[in-house]
């Protein structure tokens, strides 16, 4: 449609870091679809328009550039000085952060991980008020998904990543997430839904190809990078850590099985997979594993209605886990 090419284009300049996009409207009624984009996309920005004698629209927006990319490039240059207040505090509590977080025989995967997992564990999701970038996200400790982003972005690229970010939609609407290279191959990595509200932070975003990705994400492939991956591998968090249950099921398109200290997490598509179905293929793939003694299920519901949290309890070695 009209919209989405026009949301597709502003994206597409967007995430080049272009500061400035121009477009013609055809109808007016387009204006408000871009401004709903790009306040979900969390940009700032400024508009004018020309309204023509045929009725189309000349429209531009000069946007100002997400902040962790201010501040990386005034770090990679050495000139502070372009840093306003919020800038200078998000680099002085990365620089601790980092320090705290990375050691230099860590390997880019380590450093990675690393990073996720102070994030999903010290960041809160809030979508309301000035919480779109590194700055809400490192010194709030609140962010929605596109200061997530701009702090992966920050602090992966302070530690020596490429690290990259990625617009699109998903179940839950218009969001932002990132991607990251590894050893050449390039990976999807979404913080955000990593940190599930009410939840346990997961890793089930984690380092993902193509393929699983857009079983909830959608994105304009001229936005991917050239390498993307598009088969698991051992990049992948449950795979690099030997935590996936069921190999050949793992981020299939019926279910997501993967086990974390006795806890199986599944997504139950509704019209490729029963759910009594998938819980008794994770209740056997656990009976099947060294010292497993009793197995036990139990539910609990997060925020996204095709999502539940299936919950294994099994004893080894008369340890309930």
């Amino acid at each position: 449609s009209n919209s989405d090419s026009l949301c597709d284009a502003f994206d597409d300049a967007y995430y080049r870091g272009e500061k400035l996009f121009s477009a013609r409207l055809q109808y007016t009624s387009l204006i408000d679809t871009l401004r709903d984009h790009l306040n979900a996309r969390g940009v700032s920005y400024s508009m004018t328009m020309t309204i023509r004698d045929d009725g189309q629209a000349n429209v531009d927006v000069e946007m100002e550039i997400p902040l962790g990319t201010i501040v990386v490039q005034a770090y990679k240059s050495g000139n502070l000085r372009v840093l306003d207040k919020r800038g200078l505090a998000a680099l002085d509590k990365a620089q601790a952060l980092l320090e705290d977080l990375i050691s230099e025989n860590m390997s880019p995967l380590a450093r990675e991980l690393a990073i996720h997992d102070y994030l999903t564990a010290n960041v809160r999701y809030e979508i309301n008020g000035d919480v779109g970038d590194a700055y809400s996200a490192l010194c709030l400790g609140v962010a929605k998904c596109s200061g997530f982003s701009d702090a992966f972005y920050l602090l992966g690229t302070m530690a020596g990543l490429n690290v990259g970010k990625m617009g699109g939609m998903t179940t839950a609407g218009s969001h932002e997430w990132n991607t990251i290279e590894l050893d050449g191959v390039w990976y999807f990595v979404d913080v955000t839904w990593n940190a599930p509200v009410g939840s346990s932070p997961t890793h089930v975003y984690f380092n993902l190809p193509a393929s699983a990705m857009s079983g909830t994400h959608t994105w304009l492939a001229k936005n991917e990078p050239s390498n993307m991956a598009h088969e698991i591998d051992t990049k992948n968090y449950y795979f690099a850590t030997g935590k996936v249950a069921m190999h050949e099921a793992a981020y299939g398109p019926a279910a997501v099985k993967s086990v974390e200290s006795g806890l199986m997490l599944e997504r139950i598509s509704p019209i490729s997979v029963r759910a009594a179905d998938a819980v008794q293929a994770a209740m056997d793939a656990i009976a099947n594993l060294d010292n497993v003694r009793r197995v036990g299920v139990s539910y609990t519901t997060v925020r996204l209605n095709d999502w539940q949290y299936i919950q294994i309890h099994f004893d080894i070695n008369g340890e309930t886990s």
